[in-house]
């Protein structure tokens, strides 16, 4: 049998080869009469056999069943009760256990009933079914014609069965005349029985060598198919203790097969196996990740994605968070060829992609620190030194001279004979840096202009990427050219530069003294300010009082009359003052609090003691406070400056709710690397912080339909930051805020 391809599962158009015969193999299977089929299993989308495509059918098994060699049909489309006379059972037990399978069993078809035997094993990918039917024996006469008249019977009414009967009266008196005529057969028969049985026994040995043909062939496909378990087990050993993020999916709608441990544990022991990616993953719906899949799917081209966002509910309560991921979508392919499934390889990167941001961050804010420094840097990048960044104090030094954008020699061609550009090269190969003092250069400030003689001092300092590796060198520079000179000058009167440093020595014992004072003065002015506000707060109470007095006495003035507008400047006048007082307060005591000891803190206490604080807010509002807090029983901060993180952001909370409807605030803890976090989560009005919001901003308010005073978050940020831990904040319009602490281990 030359090689073949036959229809697979789940598309009759696709076509698989069959293996290869030797001409003996193939001349057997034409000659025999026992019926040799081979099966394919079909599977569902559950990963199911739910059907067999006929791969190939021998010349017996096409007499028997009518269909060609290699025949589009089927077992259920071809052959439908072998899904109810337990064949299709038996295949597919004898499909999924190994195990050889035996079979007899009876068929109707064309009007007469067929008894079979058969046998059934798998070899490969394939089943491998060997049938004899008995009704192939040859009939007679009368047998053919009861069988015809029994099959027109199930067709026709009662009438139409007598004489069905009477018809078969009828034969059975032809059926004497016949047997005459057999007997008459019978001795030509006997004379050919001799060449049959020879026959039979030629056919038994070509019986015995297929057998032997085939067993031999089962025990290496056994093999390969042990050899390929034992592979599949290792692999699903290395996927488990992968350190990445790996899922194995199948077929067109991404049914999770395999994922490995870290992907579960990413989602929190999220169930994940077993279920379609989509109902697994739902929060993933609007986000790019199903159609790219589809399209991997589709066309069996991978996918990357590098720092993709991706919106997660992965602690399952429904809290989403934006983590960022690098994954390879990679299609994989059955024995044909064909696109089977997907495997996803994923990495999550946002401590990376974050970290990377707060350097861009940093980095931005390092170049806006050197454009507005009042000390002349520059920037050189690359081994070209080319001017990346010049500050504006640099720019003053050369005005009229255009250098960024162009190398230190295009932009300063005068410095090719110095040692300049030979100590940067040093300092950009080596990473050491230098320091140049009041170097002596012959350069123009001016474009055209003739050189002038400038000193500067310099330090060279490499700059390295985030992988260590130079590529710049930073500047700073300073012009000394007139203290240089002034040196000179000071030189040459050297007994009045001896009265100057003694002078120059008593001014500086002068300045120390004066520092010392000047602290002594600032902390005596904290003092006074913490002072002065408090003792101011009496004197503005009663002129509050006085002024109430006032208006209770006094006749009632006329509105917009002249005493009427000055009791009311009065009154705002006061208003204004004893909120500065407040405010100087609140700031005082945040200078105050700065060095405060800190000490292990049972937080849940704090909390509690913040709660009774709270109580009339709570009330007023209806409002409703939530605390888990088992994770950090303890917190190592200052007890008072704990407090006061933790009021006012529940007063906060509480204060600038939604009216729309129940005020709900929850608090809890975790502990999340080296911090211990705390969370204080609201459903209030929500913030904007799209833009340069500076929410810890002093003074700065984002709902002004509520008393404060714009200071409280600032002194939580200064008090954690203090402390050396730090605070984040997310929140939605409409939606509310999460504010998160992190006090550090």
């Amino acid at each position: 049998m030359s090689t073949t391809s036959v229809p697979s599962h789940g598309d009759a158009a696709a076509l698989v080869p069959l293996p290869e015969l030797d001409p003996l193999m193939r001349d057997l299977l034409a000659i025999s009469l026992t019926a040799v089929s081979l099966l394919r299993p079909a599977y569902s989308e559950a990963g199911e056999i739910h059907d067999f495509t006929l791969d190939y059918l021998n010349p017996a098994a096409q007499r028997r069943a009518g269909l060609p060699e290699q025949p589009s049909e089927t077992l259920r489309s071809g052959f439908p009760s072998t899904f109810t006379n337990g064949v299709f059972d038996l295949y597919r037990r004898t499909y999924e256990t190994g195990q050889d399978g035996r079979l007899d069993f009876n068929y109707e078809a064309n009007g007469l009933s067929h008894h079979f035997q058969g046998t059934a094993r798998r070899s490969g990918d394939l089943l491998v079914v060997s049938s004899t039917d008995t009704a192939d024996q040859p009939h007679a006469a009368a047998d053919a014609t009861l069988h015809q008249a029994g099959a027109a019977t199930q067709a026709d009414d009662f009438s139409e069965q007598v004489r069905a009967r009477q018809q078969v009266q009828q034969l059975n008196e032809e059926l004497a005349a016949t047997n005459a005529e057999l007997h008459a057969t019978n001795d030509e028969h006997l004379r050919t029985n001799t060449a049959l049985s020879e026959a039979q026994h030629q056919l038994r040995q070509l019986n015995q060598q297929l057998e032997a043909h085939v067993l031999e062939r089962t025990q290496d496909l056994e093999g390969a198919r042990n050899e390929a378990e034992a592979e599949r087990h290792r692999l699903r050993a290395l996927i488990a203790e992968a350190p990445a993020l790996i899922a194995q999916l199948r077929g067109p709608n991404h049914f999770v097969e395999l994922v490995n441990e870290r992907f579960g544990s990413l989602l929190s022991g999220r169930e994940l196996a077993g279920l379609l990616y989509r109902a697994a993953m739902p929060e993933l719906k609007n986000q790019p990740f199903f159609d790219q899949l589809d399209a991997v799917y589709r066309t069996g081209e991978s996918y990357y994605g590098k720092e993709v966002p991706a919106v997660l509910d992965r602690s399952n309560s429904g809290q989403l968070s934006t983590d960022y991921f690098n994954y390879t979508y990679q299609a994989t392919h059955d024995a044909s060829g064909r696109v089977d499934g997907i495997l996803v390889f994923a990495e999550e990167v946002t401590e990376q992609v974050l970290a990377r941001q707060e350097r861009e961050t940093q980095r931005e804010q390092l170049q806006n620190l050197f454009m507005q420094a009042p000390a002349p840097i520059v920037i050189l990048d690359g081994p070209a030194m080319v001017y990346q960044l010049v500050n504006p104090a640099y720019q003053r030094m050369f005005p009229g001279r255009e250098l960024l954008g162009k190398s230190l020699l295009e932009a300063l061609p005068e410095l090719a004979g110095s040692t300049i550009p030979q100590l940067l090269h040093e300092v950009y190969t080596t990473g050491e840096a230098y320091l140049a003092r009041e170097m002596p250069l012959r350069i123009a400030r001016h474009e055209g202009a003739p050189l002038e003689d400038m000193y500067c001092t310099f330090t060279y300092q490499a700059r390295r990427t985030c992988y260590g590796v130079i590529d710049g060198v930073l500047v700073f520079a300073h012009d000394v050219t007139d203290q240089v000179r002034a040196r000179g000058r000071v030189q040459e009167l050297n007994q009045e530069l001896a009265a100057i440093n003694e002078e120059l020595h008593t001014t500086n014992e002068e300045l120390a003294t004066s520092n010392t004072q000047l602290v002594s003065i600032n902390s005596d002015l904290d003092n006074f300010v913490y002072t002065a506000s408090h003792d101011l707060k009496a004197p503005i109470s009663n002129i509050e009082g006085l002024l109430a007095t006032l208006r209770e006495e006094l006749p009632a003035p006329a509105k917009g009359s002249e005493v009427a507008l000055i009791l009311d400047l009065i009154q705002n006048s006061v208003e204004r003052f004893t909120h500065t007082i407040s405010l100087l307060t609140d700031i005082t005591k945040l200078q105050k609090e700065y060095n405060q000891f800190a000490t292990p803190v049972v937080l849940s206490q704090v909390i509690d003691e913040v709660r009774l604080d709270l109580a009339p807010l709570l009330q007023e509002v209806g409002g409703h406070l939530h605390v888990n807090v088992a994770a950090t029983p303890t917190i190592t901060f200052a007890e008072k400056n704990l407090r006061s993180v933790v009021y006012n952001l529940v007063s906060n909370a509480f204060k600038y709710h939604n009216p729309e409807r129940e005020a709900n605030v929850t608090i809890r803890s975790r502990v999340e690397a080296a911090y211990l976090v705390l969370e204080v989560e609201d459903n209030g009005l929500g913030l904007d912080l799209s833009g340069d919001h500076q929410l810890f901003g002093l003074f700065r308010r984002f709902h002004t339909h509520v008393e404060g005073s714009g200071v409280g978050l600032h002194m939580v940020k200064k008090l954690v930051e203090n402390a050396g831990g730090k605070i984040e904040v997310k929140s939605k319009p409409g939606q509310g805020s999460t504010f998160s602490v992190y006090f550090p281990c």
